[in-house]
């Protein structure tokens, strides 16, 4: 999707945000102490051993009363990037059956702000739909290059909360009247780890008949 559609679909966060974030400040609504988490995965898999892609859910964890959810914008980052990228969302068929906005798609650029690719959507139904514990906000789809082995580190993207000098691309959710919603985004990671070659298990295989005739033996 352009950027100027998507800048579109996202002028009313923007201002109804900026308008309000010094306020929400201002009466001590941080993140780390919300209710509402938006939390990313930690995972651990094996290196692919050819070019491949999969995907991970933004999971709503709620431990006060369902919220509702007028419209979010949030930007996601990886660190590093080599060998592995997020190329969008899930959509049509592939979009998680919990999703708190049903089967709408959301927007998504990479090209609006460097090294984040920014996903937003609004709700089309009144009323809005409410987050309730464990719903899935979206769900996204990375690839990975044949070999790829290491961390990869997942976070949200914050901008530094100065209305006049921050991004206007940062993470947010807004409830059905425009209002910030308090939320701590979480982060995480995916680790791709080495697979043994097939000699390896040969070996180890090899040696254990001997390690047990010299146990027997010292027995």
């Amino acid at each position: 999707m352009g950027i100027t559609c998507l800048e579109n679909a996202l002028n009313r966060l923007r201002d109804l945000h900026v308008g309000l974030a010094a306020l929400v400040l201002g009466l001590g609504c941080k993140s780390g102490s919300a209710a509402l988490i938006l939390s990313l995965p930690t995972l651990s898999l094996p290196s692919p051993t050819s070019d491949t892609s999969g995907s991970f859910d933004l999971v709503f964890q709620n431990t006060g009363a369902p919220q509702p959810l007028g419209d979010y914008q949030v930007g996601l980052q990886v660190t590093p990037s080599a060998g592995f990228s997020i190329t969008g969302p899930a959509t049509g068929a592939d979009r998680p059956a919990n999703a708190v906005f049903g089967n709408q798609n959301p927007f998504f650029s990479s090209a609006v702000q460097p090294g984040v690719l920014i996903f937003t959507d609004a709700a089309v139904s009144n009323p809005v739909p409410t987050i309730a514990d464990g719903a899935t906000l979206l769900r996204v789809n990375y690839s990975v290059k044949a070999g790829t082995v290491g961390k990869f580190n997942l976070t949200f993207f914050l901008d530094d909360g100065n209305v006049a000098t921050g991004s206007p691309w940062d993470s947010l959710l807004d409830d059905q009247n425009g209002n910030p919603i308090p939320v701590a985004f979480g982060s995480g990671s995916i680790t791709f780890l080495a697979v043994p070659e097939p000699t390896t298990f040969l070996l180890a295989a090899g040696t254990l008949p001997l390690f047990l005739i010299r146990r027997r033996r010292g027995n």
